[in-house]
Parts: C-alpha cells; sequence; structure tokens
C-alpha cells in the first residue's frame, strides 16, 4: 500500500506537484544551457505533471488525454507523449506495481 500525504488529493495531488515542478526545472535547465531556443514554462509544467502521473498510475493514455483536455494545446501532443512514454516505461522497468494501487 502506497504512503498518501494525507491531504484529500491523497497520492494524486503531490504526483502532480512533483511533477510540475521537474517539468519546470527541466526546462529552467535547457533555457540556461541553450539561450536561442525558447520553452514554454507552463506547458512544461502540464507535460512534467502528466509524465509523472503516467509514470506512477501506469495509464499512458489517461495522462495524455488529460493533458490535452486540460490545455487544448495539440501543439504540446509529440513532447507530451514522448515524456509520458518515457515515464511510463521507466515505471515499468524499476517499479514492481503502480503506486496508486
Amino acid at each position: 500500500m502506497a504512503q498518501s500525504a494525507g491531504t484529500p488529493g491523497g497520492n494524486m495531488f503531490p504526483t502532480l506537484v512533483m511533477g510540475a515542478a521537474l517539468g519546470v526545472m527541466l526546462t529552467a535547465l535547457l533555457q540556461i544551457s541553450f539561450r536561442e531556443i525558447s520553452l514554454n514554462v507552463h506547458i512544461a509544467a502540464i507535460i512534467g505533471m502528466a509524465a509523472m502521473f503516467a509514470g506512477t498510475s501506469r495509464a499512458w493514455v489517461a495522462a495524455v488525454v488529460l493533458a490535452l483536455e486540460c490545455t487544448r494545446a495539440p501543439n504540446a501532443l509529440l513532447p507530451l507523449a514522448l515524456a509520458c512514454t518515457a515515464a511510463y516505461f521507466s515505471a515499468y522497468m524499476f517499479l514492481k506495481k503502480p503506486l496508486a494501487d
């Protein structure tokens, strides 16, 4: 049984917050390293949230659909799908069962 934060969001809310923070942090590091590219921090936060959700719950399709429905940003579909796929397979390889169980 996975431990929750004790908040009404259970396991999902802390997971989404950590994913958003990791997405923003990775985007900030990329923008510092490569100043000529322009990245949207808000989209990066949503992608991080969806990737973390896809990895912890092993619900790849649900994570992609949730992020697309929330943002209505079809231009983020490719990075969103790649991030969720990477998180899903990483969790599949390293975790015995989903954290959401």
